[in-house]
């Protein structure tokens, strides 16, 4: 991995206190202006406006996430690619539709054929 410089090193630390500052500013204004609501609920409130900033800064190296029992995992969906099968399609003429249906129809029909 490479070093940082700097100039990155500042711009992290602003984002990073960028996002404190909008928690704490959300929490100032809750306490001052909702005394009524308790300090849970002011701490979630202010929480909840800060996290939009922070998933902005972080949604790029974020692999997946857990809450409780239930992890959800945020991979690029993609789907395999049956080399023979799309070989088999290129040999077929176009003219000869109901040997393409047939194909068509084996293709869709296979077991190891997985649709996402």
């Amino acid at each position: 991995m490479p070093a940082l410089s700097v100039k990155r090193r500042l711009q992290i630390a602003a984002a990073g206190y960028g996002v404190v500052v909008v928690f704490a500013g959300v929490f100032a204004g809750l306490r001052h202006w909702a005394m009524s609501l308790s300090s849970t609920e002011q701490l979630v409130i202010s929480a909840t406006a800060a996290s939009p900033l922070l998933f902005a800064l972080l949604w790029e190296h974020l692999k997946g996430f857990k809450v409780g029992e239930i992890e959800i995992t945020l991979n690029e969906v993609t789907s395999p690619v049956n080399f023979e099968l799309a070989s088999n399609f290129q040999e077929l003429e176009g003219s000869a539709t109901p040997t393409l249906v047939k194909a068509i129809s084996g293709a869709i029909s296979r077991k190891d054929l997985k649709l996402v």
